[in-house]
Protein backbone atom coordinates (compact mmCIF):
# COMPACT_ATOMS: atom_id res chain seq x y z
CA UNK A 1 0.00 0.00 0.00
CA UNK A 2 1.65 3.29 -1.18
CA UNK A 3 1.70 5.99 2.11
CA UNK A 4 0.82 9.06 -0.50
CA UNK A 5 1.16 11.44 2.53
CA UNK A 6 4.45 10.48 3.02
CA UNK A 7 5.32 11.07 -0.44
CA UNK A 8 3.62 14.43 -0.73
CA UNK A 9 5.83 15.20 2.23
CA UNK A 10 8.93 14.26 0.60
CA UNK A 11 8.67 16.42 -2.45
CA UNK A 12 6.54 18.65 -1.25
CA UNK A 13 8.31 22.43 -0.36
CA UNK A 14 8.98 22.06 3.88
CA UNK A 15 8.22 25.42 5.75
CA UNK A 16 11.80 26.20 5.21
CA UNK A 17 11.75 26.34 1.88
CA UNK A 18 8.01 28.15 1.48
CA UNK A 19 9.63 30.58 3.76
CA UNK A 20 12.66 31.51 1.55
CA UNK A 21 10.28 31.58 -1.35
CA UNK A 22 8.44 33.74 0.04
CA UNK A 23 11.23 36.27 1.20
CA UNK A 24 12.61 35.52 -2.86
CA UNK A 25 9.09 36.66 -4.02
CA UNK A 26 8.65 39.57 -1.71
CA UNK A 27 11.81 40.78 -2.67
CA UNK A 28 11.86 40.67 -6.00
CA UNK A 29 8.08 41.56 -6.38
CA UNK A 30 9.53 44.81 -4.42
CA UNK A 31 12.10 45.70 -7.04
CA UNK A 32 9.59 45.40 -9.58
CA UNK A 33 6.91 47.99 -7.96
CA UNK A 34 9.80 50.58 -6.99
CA UNK A 35 11.22 50.28 -10.86
CA UNK A 36 7.65 51.25 -11.88
CA UNK A 37 6.83 53.51 -9.61
CA UNK A 38 10.56 55.54 -10.28
CA UNK A 39 9.62 55.13 -13.90
CA UNK A 40 6.20 55.90 -14.22
CA UNK A 41 5.37 52.94 -15.68
CA UNK A 42 1.33 51.51 -15.38
CA UNK A 43 2.30 47.76 -14.54
CA UNK A 44 1.96 45.27 -11.75
CA UNK A 45 3.96 42.18 -10.57
CA UNK A 46 1.73 38.65 -10.07
CA UNK A 47 3.17 35.60 -9.11
CA UNK A 48 1.72 33.08 -11.05
CA UNK A 49 2.76 29.23 -11.83
CA UNK A 50 2.58 26.67 -9.30
CA UNK A 51 4.05 28.21 -6.86
CA UNK A 52 1.53 30.38 -6.88
CA UNK A 53 -0.71 27.86 -6.82
CA UNK A 54 0.50 25.50 -4.22
CA UNK A 55 1.11 22.88 -6.64
CA UNK A 56 5.20 23.18 -7.37
CA UNK A 57 7.34 20.68 -6.46
CA UNK A 58 10.41 21.49 -4.02
CA UNK A 59 13.54 23.60 -5.99
CA UNK A 60 10.41 24.08 -8.72
CA UNK A 61 10.60 27.54 -10.57
CA UNK A 62 9.59 30.72 -9.79
CA UNK A 63 7.68 32.81 -12.50
CA UNK A 64 6.55 35.91 -12.15
CA UNK A 65 4.51 38.17 -14.46
CA UNK A 66 4.61 41.91 -14.89
CA UNK A 67 1.31 42.68 -16.09
CA UNK A 68 1.12 46.05 -17.79
CA UNK A 69 -2.18 48.22 -18.86
CA UNK A 70 -3.42 47.78 -22.28
CA UNK A 71 -2.41 51.16 -23.68
CA UNK A 72 0.89 50.33 -24.23
CA UNK A 73 2.22 49.03 -27.60
CA UNK A 74 3.22 45.84 -27.60
CA UNK A 75 6.96 46.49 -28.31
CA UNK A 76 7.00 49.04 -25.97
CA UNK A 77 5.64 46.45 -23.70
CA UNK A 78 8.11 44.11 -24.68
CA UNK A 79 11.17 46.10 -24.11
CA UNK A 80 9.90 47.76 -21.12
CA UNK A 81 9.61 43.67 -19.63
CA UNK A 82 13.47 43.17 -20.61
CA UNK A 83 14.22 46.37 -18.99
CA UNK A 84 12.38 45.70 -15.57
CA UNK A 85 13.61 41.79 -15.98
CA UNK A 86 17.37 43.44 -16.15
CA UNK A 87 16.88 45.52 -13.57
CA UNK A 88 16.01 42.84 -10.95
CA UNK A 89 18.18 39.94 -12.50
CA UNK A 90 21.48 41.82 -13.23
CA UNK A 91 22.81 38.68 -14.88
CA UNK A 92 19.94 37.28 -16.05
CA UNK A 93 19.32 35.84 -19.98
CA UNK A 94 17.70 37.27 -22.55
CA UNK A 95 15.05 34.48 -24.00
CA UNK A 96 11.96 34.77 -26.97
CA UNK A 97 8.90 33.00 -26.58
CA UNK A 98 5.48 34.90 -27.39
CA UNK A 99 7.73 37.63 -25.88
CA UNK A 100 10.93 37.98 -25.08
CA UNK A 101 11.83 37.52 -21.15
CA UNK A 102 14.29 37.72 -18.76
CA UNK A 103 15.32 34.38 -16.83
CA UNK A 104 18.21 33.57 -14.51
CA UNK A 105 19.32 32.22 -11.04
CA UNK A 106 18.59 34.55 -7.57
CA UNK A 107 18.90 33.02 -4.25
CA UNK A 108 19.25 29.59 -5.22
CA UNK A 109 16.01 29.44 -7.35
CA UNK A 110 15.32 29.54 -11.26
CA UNK A 111 13.35 32.43 -12.04
CA UNK A 112 11.49 34.05 -14.83
CA UNK A 113 10.06 37.91 -14.95
CA UNK A 114 7.75 37.59 -18.20
CA UNK A 115 5.85 40.65 -19.75
CA UNK A 116 2.21 40.39 -20.11
CA UNK A 117 -1.16 42.53 -20.38
CA UNK A 118 -3.36 42.94 -17.58
CA UNK A 119 -6.53 41.40 -18.39
CA UNK A 120 -10.21 40.22 -16.81
CA UNK A 121 -12.00 36.94 -17.48
CA UNK A 122 -13.70 37.43 -20.19
CA UNK A 123 -11.84 40.06 -21.72
CA UNK A 124 -10.39 39.84 -25.07
CA UNK A 125 -6.16 38.58 -24.90
CA UNK A 126 -3.32 40.10 -27.12
CA UNK A 127 -1.21 36.96 -26.68
CA UNK A 128 -1.71 33.52 -25.27
CA UNK A 129 0.51 34.75 -22.08
CA UNK A 130 -2.03 37.40 -21.09
CA UNK A 131 -4.02 34.62 -19.43
CA UNK A 132 -1.88 32.85 -16.90
CA UNK A 133 -2.70 35.08 -14.17
CA UNK A 134 -6.35 33.76 -15.16
CA UNK A 135 -4.77 30.25 -14.57
CA UNK A 136 -3.68 30.86 -11.48
CA UNK A 137 -6.76 32.79 -10.05
CA UNK A 138 -9.03 29.64 -11.19
CA UNK A 139 -6.76 27.03 -9.69
CA UNK A 140 -6.82 28.72 -6.20
CA UNK A 141 -10.86 29.36 -6.40
CA UNK A 142 -11.62 25.72 -7.66
CA UNK A 143 -8.53 23.08 -5.92
CA UNK A 144 -8.73 22.24 -2.15
CA UNK A 145 -5.70 22.15 -0.77
CA UNK A 146 -6.05 18.36 -0.71
CA UNK A 147 -6.51 18.58 -4.37
CA UNK A 148 -3.32 20.62 -5.02
CA UNK A 149 -1.62 17.69 -3.03
CA UNK A 150 -3.12 15.31 -5.75
CA UNK A 151 -1.85 17.92 -8.36
CA UNK A 152 1.93 17.01 -6.31
CA UNK A 153 1.46 13.49 -7.23
CA UNK A 154 0.07 13.38 -11.09
CA UNK A 155 3.33 15.63 -11.96
CA UNK A 156 5.84 13.13 -9.93
CA UNK A 157 4.39 10.33 -11.68
CA UNK A 158 4.25 12.08 -15.25
CA UNK A 159 8.10 13.16 -14.38
CA UNK A 160 8.85 9.39 -13.99
CA UNK A 161 7.51 8.39 -17.42
CA UNK A 162 9.41 12.15 -19.21
CA UNK A 163 5.63 13.34 -20.53
CA UNK A 164 5.23 16.40 -17.94
CA UNK A 165 6.21 19.34 -19.57
CA UNK A 166 4.63 21.47 -22.67
CA UNK A 167 7.72 22.48 -24.12
CA UNK A 168 7.61 21.06 -27.83
CA UNK A 169 10.58 18.43 -27.64
CA UNK A 170 8.18 17.10 -24.73
CA UNK A 171 4.68 17.52 -25.86
CA UNK A 172 3.55 16.34 -22.78
CA UNK A 173 0.99 17.30 -19.94
CA UNK A 174 1.71 21.21 -18.53
CA UNK A 175 1.45 21.67 -14.75
CA UNK A 176 -1.87 23.53 -15.49
CA UNK A 177 -3.23 20.67 -17.19
CA UNK A 178 -2.51 18.75 -14.26
CA UNK A 179 -4.23 20.79 -12.21
CA UNK A 180 -7.36 20.53 -14.85
CA UNK A 181 -7.32 16.78 -14.42
CA UNK A 182 -7.48 16.87 -10.65
CA UNK A 183 -10.44 19.57 -10.93
CA UNK A 184 -12.27 16.94 -12.95
CA UNK A 185 -11.65 13.93 -11.37
CA UNK A 186 -10.56 15.15 -8.01
CA UNK A 187 -7.34 13.21 -7.38
CA UNK A 188 -4.54 11.32 -8.16
CA UNK A 189 -6.49 7.45 -8.36
CA UNK A 190 -9.28 8.53 -10.24
CA UNK A 191 -7.03 10.26 -12.90
CA UNK A 192 -4.91 7.10 -13.92
CA UNK A 193 -7.39 4.63 -13.67
CA UNK A 194 -9.49 6.85 -15.93
CA UNK A 195 -6.47 6.73 -18.76
CA UNK A 196 -6.13 3.33 -17.81
CA UNK A 197 -9.98 3.08 -19.33
CA UNK A 198 -9.58 5.10 -22.12
CA UNK A 199 -10.03 4.72 -25.79
CA UNK A 200 -9.01 7.00 -28.57
CA UNK A 201 -9.34 10.73 -27.96
CA UNK A 202 -9.88 12.50 -24.14
CA UNK A 203 -11.94 14.86 -24.35
CA UNK A 204 -12.97 17.10 -21.60
CA UNK A 205 -15.17 20.52 -21.74
CA UNK A 206 -18.00 21.33 -23.86
CA UNK A 207 -17.02 21.28 -27.66
CA UNK A 208 -20.34 22.32 -28.94
CA UNK A 209 -19.17 26.19 -29.44
CA UNK A 210 -15.63 25.47 -30.31
CA UNK A 211 -13.92 25.12 -33.88
CA UNK A 212 -11.18 24.09 -32.29
CA UNK A 213 -8.70 22.17 -34.51
CA UNK A 214 -8.12 18.27 -34.30
CA UNK A 215 -5.91 17.24 -30.91
CA UNK A 216 -5.13 13.91 -29.39
CA UNK A 217 -6.58 15.77 -25.82
CA UNK A 218 -9.19 18.25 -25.88
CA UNK A 219 -9.48 20.20 -22.62
CA UNK A 220 -11.38 23.11 -23.23
CA UNK A 221 -9.58 25.87 -21.00
CA UNK A 222 -11.69 27.40 -18.09
CA UNK A 223 -10.99 30.89 -18.45
CA UNK A 224 -11.05 30.75 -22.39
CA UNK A 225 -13.56 28.48 -23.74
CA UNK A 226 -11.60 29.26 -27.39
CA UNK A 227 -8.41 27.76 -26.15
CA UNK A 228 -7.59 23.70 -25.95
CA UNK A 229 -5.55 23.71 -22.96
CA UNK A 230 -4.17 20.53 -23.73
CA UNK A 231 -2.91 21.40 -27.75
CA UNK A 232 0.99 20.64 -27.24
CA UNK A 233 0.03 17.01 -25.92
CA UNK A 234 1.29 14.43 -28.73
CA UNK A 235 -0.40 11.18 -29.44
CA UNK A 236 2.77 9.53 -28.22
CA UNK A 237 2.58 10.90 -24.67
CA UNK A 238 -1.08 10.44 -24.83
CA UNK A 239 -0.08 7.07 -25.35
CA UNK A 240 2.39 6.67 -22.95
CA UNK A 241 -0.23 8.15 -19.98
CA UNK A 242 -2.26 5.21 -21.22
CA UNK A 243 0.45 2.51 -20.64
CA UNK A 244 1.80 4.48 -17.70
CA UNK A 245 -1.72 4.10 -15.98
CA UNK A 246 -1.85 0.67 -17.02
CA UNK A 247 0.80 -0.33 -15.54
CA UNK A 248 0.19 1.55 -12.24
CA UNK A 249 -3.32 0.40 -11.61
CA UNK A 250 -2.24 -3.34 -12.15
CA UNK A 251 0.86 -3.09 -9.69
CA UNK A 252 0.38 0.20 -7.40
CA UNK A 253 3.87 0.08 -7.64
CA UNK A 254 5.75 3.14 -5.81
CA UNK A 255 8.81 3.48 -8.47
CA UNK A 256 6.18 4.56 -10.45
CA UNK A 257 6.02 8.20 -9.15
CA UNK A 258 9.50 8.42 -8.67
CA UNK A 259 10.46 11.68 -10.64
CA UNK A 260 14.24 11.00 -11.33
CA UNK A 261 14.25 7.34 -11.22
CA UNK A 262 17.45 5.61 -11.62
CA UNK A 263 18.71 4.89 -15.25
CA UNK A 264 21.22 2.52 -16.21
CA UNK A 265 23.51 4.04 -19.04
CA UNK A 266 22.51 2.96 -21.97
CA UNK A 267 24.57 -0.18 -24.33
CA UNK A 268 25.32 0.76 -27.69
CA UNK A 269 25.14 -2.71 -29.16
CA UNK A 270 25.58 -3.28 -32.80
CA UNK A 271 21.60 -3.85 -34.44
CA UNK A 272 23.05 -4.71 -37.60
CA UNK A 273 22.08 -1.59 -39.35
CA UNK A 274 23.84 1.47 -40.59
CA UNK A 275 23.51 4.62 -38.01
CA UNK A 276 24.61 7.92 -38.66
CA UNK A 277 24.40 11.18 -36.31
CA UNK A 278 24.07 14.14 -37.83
CA UNK A 279 25.67 17.07 -35.68
CA UNK A 280 25.62 21.00 -35.85
CA UNK A 281 26.15 24.29 -33.82
CA UNK A 282 22.87 24.95 -31.86
CA UNK A 283 21.61 28.11 -32.82
CA UNK A 284 21.27 30.85 -29.78
CA UNK A 285 17.74 30.57 -29.68
CA UNK A 286 15.10 29.17 -26.87
CA UNK A 287 14.45 25.16 -27.31
CA UNK A 288 10.83 25.75 -28.55
CA UNK A 289 11.90 27.54 -32.03
CA UNK A 290 15.48 25.13 -32.38
CA UNK A 291 13.41 21.60 -31.90
CA UNK A 292 10.45 22.27 -34.46
CA UNK A 293 13.26 23.13 -37.07
CA UNK A 294 15.76 19.87 -35.62
CA UNK A 295 12.46 17.83 -36.50
CA UNK A 296 11.64 19.49 -40.17
CA UNK A 297 16.08 18.67 -40.39
CA UNK A 298 15.26 14.98 -39.59
CA UNK A 299 12.10 14.56 -41.64
CA UNK A 300 14.02 16.24 -44.38
CA UNK A 301 16.85 13.51 -44.33
CA UNK A 302 14.77 11.12 -44.05
CA UNK A 303 13.14 12.28 -46.97
CA UNK A 304 16.89 11.96 -48.86
CA UNK A 305 17.74 8.79 -47.53
CA UNK A 306 14.67 6.74 -48.61
CA UNK A 307 14.92 8.54 -52.11
CA UNK A 308 18.40 7.67 -52.40
CA UNK A 309 17.38 3.53 -51.40
CA UNK A 310 19.18 3.40 -47.66
CA UNK A 311 15.38 2.71 -46.21
CA UNK A 312 15.60 4.87 -43.08
CA UNK A 313 14.35 2.76 -39.99
CA UNK A 314 14.18 4.73 -37.21
CA UNK A 315 15.82 8.23 -35.90
CA UNK A 316 16.19 9.94 -32.65
CA UNK A 317 16.68 13.72 -31.51
CA UNK A 318 18.69 15.87 -29.48
CA UNK A 319 19.34 19.38 -28.89
CA UNK A 320 21.52 19.46 -25.88
CA UNK A 321 24.46 21.07 -26.66
CA UNK A 322 24.27 20.78 -30.24
CA UNK A 323 21.88 19.68 -32.67
CA UNK A 324 22.39 15.67 -33.26
CA UNK A 325 19.58 14.09 -35.71
CA UNK A 326 20.08 10.01 -35.37
CA UNK A 327 19.14 7.99 -38.43
CA UNK A 328 19.34 4.60 -38.62
CA UNK A 329 19.12 3.10 -42.06
CA UNK A 330 19.18 -0.76 -43.03
CA UNK A 331 22.33 0.48 -45.47
CA UNK A 332 24.82 2.20 -45.75
CA UNK A 333 25.26 1.63 -49.64
CA UNK A 334 22.48 2.72 -51.98
CA UNK A 335 21.48 -0.16 -54.26
CA UNK A 336 22.66 -0.53 -57.47
CA UNK A 337 19.03 -0.25 -58.59
CA UNK A 338 17.20 2.59 -57.74
CA UNK A 339 13.40 3.06 -58.77
CA UNK A 340 12.62 6.23 -60.36
CA UNK A 341 9.00 7.74 -59.57
CA UNK A 342 7.08 9.47 -62.47
CA UNK A 343 3.91 11.68 -62.67
CA UNK A 344 0.41 10.29 -62.34
CA UNK A 345 -1.01 8.45 -65.43
CA UNK A 346 -3.55 11.25 -66.47
CA UNK A 347 -0.38 13.96 -66.18
CA UNK A 348 0.54 15.97 -69.08
CA UNK A 349 4.43 15.00 -68.46
CA UNK A 350 3.73 11.58 -68.83
CA UNK A 351 5.16 11.44 -72.32
CA UNK A 352 8.25 13.30 -71.10
CA UNK A 353 9.26 11.17 -68.24
CA UNK A 354 8.53 8.07 -70.34
CA UNK A 355 11.15 9.06 -73.55
CA UNK A 356 13.26 10.06 -70.77
CA UNK A 357 13.74 6.90 -69.11
CA UNK A 358 12.55 3.85 -71.95
CA UNK A 359 16.35 3.61 -73.22
CA UNK A 360 17.94 3.57 -70.17
CA UNK A 361 15.60 1.41 -67.86
CA UNK A 362 16.50 -1.67 -66.85
CA UNK A 363 12.31 -2.25 -65.61
CA UNK A 364 9.87 -0.19 -66.86
CA UNK A 365 8.51 2.22 -67.43
CA UNK A 366 5.59 0.82 -65.70
CA UNK A 367 2.53 1.16 -63.71
CA UNK A 368 1.55 0.85 -59.99
CA UNK A 369 -1.70 2.46 -58.86
CA UNK A 370 -2.08 6.39 -60.53
CA UNK A 371 1.85 6.48 -61.45
CA UNK A 372 4.77 5.47 -63.66
CA UNK A 373 7.55 4.50 -62.73
CA UNK A 374 11.57 3.07 -63.86
CA UNK A 375 14.31 1.22 -62.60
CA UNK A 376 17.49 2.72 -63.54
CA UNK A 377 21.23 1.20 -62.62
CA UNK A 378 23.27 3.56 -60.72
CA UNK A 379 26.73 3.71 -59.05
CA UNK A 380 26.09 2.71 -55.69
CA UNK A 381 26.92 5.48 -53.05
CA UNK A 382 27.46 5.87 -49.24
CA UNK A 383 25.34 7.51 -46.68
CA UNK A 384 27.90 10.67 -46.49
CA UNK A 385 28.66 11.21 -49.95
CA UNK A 386 24.71 11.12 -51.01
CA UNK A 387 24.04 13.64 -47.98
CA UNK A 388 26.60 16.05 -48.67
CA UNK A 389 25.75 15.80 -52.48
CA UNK A 390 22.04 17.29 -51.78
CA UNK A 391 22.25 18.81 -48.70
CA UNK A 392 22.16 22.28 -49.60
CA UNK A 393 18.54 21.28 -51.19
CA UNK A 394 17.33 20.48 -47.73
CA UNK A 395 14.84 22.80 -46.00
CA UNK A 396 15.39 22.82 -42.11
CA UNK A 397 14.34 25.87 -41.14
CA UNK A 398 15.75 29.52 -40.91
CA UNK A 399 17.73 29.37 -37.79
CA UNK A 400 19.47 26.28 -38.83
CA UNK A 401 19.52 26.86 -42.62
CA UNK A 402 22.57 29.40 -42.15
CA UNK A 403 24.99 26.38 -40.36
CA UNK A 404 24.31 24.07 -43.02
CA UNK A 405 28.03 24.28 -44.23
CA UNK A 406 29.27 23.13 -40.30
CA UNK A 407 26.98 19.82 -40.34
CA UNK A 408 29.01 16.54 -39.74
CA UNK A 409 28.41 13.67 -39.82
CA UNK A 410 29.58 10.95 -37.39
CA UNK A 411 29.56 7.23 -37.75
CA UNK A 412 29.24 5.44 -34.21
CA UNK A 413 30.33 2.27 -35.67
CA UNK A 414 33.96 3.52 -36.39
CA UNK A 415 34.20 5.56 -33.01
CA UNK A 416 33.49 5.63 -29.32
CA UNK A 417 31.93 8.79 -28.35
CA UNK A 418 28.84 8.93 -26.36
CA UNK A 419 26.55 11.70 -27.45
CA UNK A 420 23.39 12.46 -25.74
CA UNK A 421 21.09 11.50 -28.86
CA UNK A 422 22.37 7.71 -28.69
CA UNK A 423 21.85 7.88 -25.22
CA UNK A 424 18.25 8.51 -25.94
CA UNK A 425 17.99 6.04 -28.68
CA UNK A 426 19.28 2.88 -27.26
CA UNK A 427 17.71 3.64 -24.12
CA UNK A 428 13.89 4.30 -25.17
CA UNK A 429 11.73 1.95 -22.93
CA UNK A 430 8.30 2.73 -21.16
CA UNK A 431 9.49 1.41 -18.15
Amino acid sequence: MIDYGKLIQRYKPDSVEQGKIASLVSEVTGKIRRYCSENSIDADPVLVGSVAKGTNIKSGDVDIFVTFSRKYEKREMEDLGVKIGRAVIRDGTEKYAEHPYVTGRLNGYKLDIVPSYRISPGERKVSSVDRTPLHTDFVLKNLTAEMRDQVILLKLFMKHFQIYGSEVRVSGFSGYICELLIWKFENFENVVQMFSRLSGKLVIGNTKRTNLPESPVLIIDPVDDERNAAAAVSVESLSTMKVASKLFVSAHDEEYLDPDPPRQEPVYADRGTAIRIFRMPKPPVVDDIVYPQAVKFRNSLVDLLYSGGFMPLSSEISIEGEVQILIECRDSNSPAIRTREGPPADSDNVLDFIRKYKEIAVRGPYIIGERIYADVRTEPETIELFVHEHLQELSIGKNLAPLKDRITIYNPAGGNARLDVMDRFYSKKIT
